[in-house]
């Protein structure tokens, strides 16, 4: 992993902890010059140092949640 100044490495973080995964390994990559699957490992190496959970939450969540919502509404005005 190349080394990169306290600042870079704060911006990356902060994308991190802001959910913003793809941001950071956009980040990664302009800093850097590696490739993307490089870019990507290395963030996750990153995110799994710094204790920073990933989100995964994603239209399977946004699925559910509805239909939940759906159910909800439904007894409500039965």
């Amino acid at each position: 992993m190349p080394d990169l100044a306290d600042e870079q490495l704060q911006s990356i973080l902060t994308e991190l902890r802001a959910g913003r995964k793809i941001q950071a390994v956009k980040l990664y990559r302009q800093m850097t010059g590696l490739g993307l699957h490089e870019s990507k490992t290395a963030v996750e190496q990153l995110a799994a140092a710094n204790n920073i959970a990933s989100s995964k939450s994603g239209c399977g969540t946004s699925v559910l949640l509805f239909v939940a919502v759906s159910i909800a509404v439904y007894f409500a005005l039965r």
